[in-house]
């Protein structure tokens, strides 16, 4: 509840998400004597600035509308099913290069794959203190659901060697990954 309070809260004061339809997952089913029922997918945008929003989850949704007096008025709606979701999705063998752990000046961040995105992981005394999910923008380069903030894998003869934070397009940290 804490990080959904967060997300969907304090977040969103700051930053705000859009929701996208898409359009060929609705499905529209009428109830006799009520009004009808709608079902879909949306997939939900972090707004960056005016012109610039980037992918961030995609879930399911059901709405109730009730037919009343002439006017159609939504009743319940709720979206469920959360996934993380990037510009683009990759496969297993890529995202595997990325996982382990990387020195930084003041801490471990560990990067593990949960389903077909990273997750990355600050830990100070080998305790979680700090994780979000990192969703791909192209195959070396990710970004969260929140802020500007990018992470770049740098390799070196093909191996991981390094990753770069970029906050707002400027580099605030890079780690070394342990072999």
């Amino acid at each position: 509840m804490e990080s959904m309070s967060l997300f969907c809260g304090e977040q969103r004061e700051r930053q705000q998400i859009k929701r996208e339809l898409i359009k060929e997952s609705l499905e529209v089913y009428p109830i006799a004597n009520y009004g009808a029922i709608e079902n879909g997918e949306h997939i939900f945008h972090l707004v960056i600035d005016e012109n610039t929003s980037k992918p961030v989850s995609k879930a399911k949704f059901t709405s109730i509308w009730r037919f009343d007096k002439n006017e159609w008025k939504l009743a319940r709606t709720i979206s469920y099913n959360h996934v993380p979701y990037g510009k683009i999705q990759l496969d297993d063998e890529i995202l595997e290069q990325y996982v382990g752990n990387y020195q930084a000046s003041d801490r471990m961040i560990n990067i593990k794959q949960e389903g077909k995105a990273l997750r990355i992981m600050d830990l100070v005394d080998e305790k979680e203190v700090w994780s979000n999910d990192m969703l791909a923008e192209t195959e070396d380069t990710f970004y969260l659901n929140q802020n500007n903030v990018q992470i770049k894998f740098i390799k070196n003869r093909g191996k991981v060697e390094k990753m770069a934070v970029y906050e707002n397009g400027e580099l605030i940290e890079e780690a070394i990954k342990e072999k």
